[in-house]
């Protein structure tokens, strides 16, 4: 069983060729500096053994075209189709059997021929988190730092599945994982997935703890190292506490995940407090209670405060899940569907949509196009589904906007549509 995919890296500025490291095999030199070279692509195994194409080094929008053979006979063609803007290309194709995969590109100066062998089962991760030590500086008691990043990058030659990230150490609790983007996740060769800290002391002093991330790649935890140091500082806030509390909820026609404060002093409602939260703020009404929804795009935990003037503010950790409205899904009456997932495993730069199809007859041919971010689009391009009637392919704009996808066939035709903007984590 094969199957065949290909990420076009052709049509305006917003187009990029994502998930492609030159280099990884030793590749094909044209005269002039063009440069074939196969990448193991193992995101989807189990079950697929596949290959990223990558071309390189063509002067910008050249007409290529060429084939990946793949292991036990068979090829996906691709082309004719235009380098992008920087003379590069992507192609991506998969079966469920390892073997030699081949590679081919000819264009109007020649061609390239190359061929690696590839067995996604063998072939495992490593990763390489910067910084290893992250250091927060000196932090008020009470108050929460802002957050600072920790990437995570594969290192390859394999896939690298991390299958949690959690606080330990010394005082794990003055810590959060404000956004998570890696727990769960398989990162491709090359790619890399991100972690917002955020430092809380307790007490006055040096204070620490690590991260633990585990991955597939051995038994023990990564660990990254935290620090941080707390000081008090006089207040000129009430000696009147607020009691404050947080629990989900759910509003009417609200697609965000949305969170019911209440603040009381002592049994009474406390009216007109400022509930700052997730980057919003609103003002408790005449029952001490107000809302606030918000989209996350990643997982974590987040911190809101309660405060009025002449009372002592209150602090409130808040767990919340990954975003509703990361993916949209078109279905045809006869069962085909076509499904859109954002995907932000390569942000900084890359705002990627992933484009699944199912439910097809084996072996539909389905042709389609991309509309991008910004105005650029490509296609129309035709594929052919695999022996399961599936199709795979990925999309990558350096802007965040609305992509827009069409697919249509001897059956029927699809749309759907999805934002997608990595940079706002939520």
């Amino acid at each position: 069983m094969k199957r065949a995919g290909a990420l076009l890296a052709a049509a305006g500025l917003g187009l990029i060729a994502v998930f492609a490291v030159p280099g990884v095999s030793p590749g094909a030199t044209g005269p002039n500096g063009e440069t074939l070279t196969l990448e193991p692509a193992c995101f989807d195994y189990p079950p697929w053994h596949g290959v990223t194409l990558t071309l390189t080094g063509f002067p910008p929008h050249s007409v290529v075209q060429g084939e990946i053979g793949l292991p036990g006979g068979g090829a996906a063609g691709y082309g004719p189709v235009q380098t992008d803007d920087n003379g590069s290309y992507s192609a991506y194709s998969s079966t469920d059997s390892p073997g030699t995969f081949t590679g081919s590109v000819e264009w109007s100066g020649g061609s390239l021929f190359e061929s690696r062998y590839i067995d996604c089962a063998r072939v495992r991760g490593s990763p390489e988190m910067k910084p290893p030590i992250v250091r927060f500086g000196e932090q008020e008691i009470g108050y929460f730092s802002a957050p600072k990043n920790v990437t995570v990058t594969n290192r390859g030659p394999g896939p690298l599945i991390i299958r949690r990230v959690r606080l330990a150490g010394r005082h794990p609790e003055e810590f959060l994982i404000a956004a998570d983007a890696c727990s769960g996740q398989k990162v491709a060769s090359g790619n890399k997935c991100f972690l917002r800290v955020r430092f809380g002391p307790q007490a006055d002093g040096s204070r620490g703890a690590r991260l633990e991330m585990a991955t597939s790649v051995r038994s023990d935890p990564y660990p990254i190292a935290l620090h941080g140091t707390g000081f008090t500082r006089p207040h000129p806030e009430g000696n009147h506490p607020i009691s404050a509390r947080v629990e989900p909820t759910s509003v009417a026609g609200a697609t965000r995940q949305c969170f019911a404060f209440s603040a009381r002093e002592g049994s009474a409602p406390l009216t007109r407090a400022l509930v700052r939260f997730a980057g919003e703020q609103t003002r408790t009404d005449a029952e001490g209670k107000s809302t606030i929804c918000k989209v996350f795009a990643y997982p974590g935990t987040r911190t809101a405060r309660v405060s009025k003037r002449g009372y002592r503010s209150a602090l409130l950790r808040i767990h919340v899940s990954a975003a509703t409205g990361t993916s949209a899904v078109a279905v045809d009456p006869g069962g085909e569907s076509l499904r859109l997932r954002a995907d932000c495993s390569q942000y900084p730069p890359s705002h990627i949509v992933r484009i699944y199809l199912a439910g097809f007859a084996p072996h539909t041919q389905v042709t389609g196009g991309v509309d991008l971010p910004g105005g650029g689009g490509a296609g129309p391009v035709t594929v052919e589904t695999d022996g399961n009637g599936r199709y795979f392919t990925y999309f990558g704009s350096s802007v965040p906007g609305r992509f827009a996808v069409r697919i249509h066939w001897s059956g029927g035709r699809l749309a759907a549509a999805l934002n997608v903007d990595c940079s706002q984590p939520g």
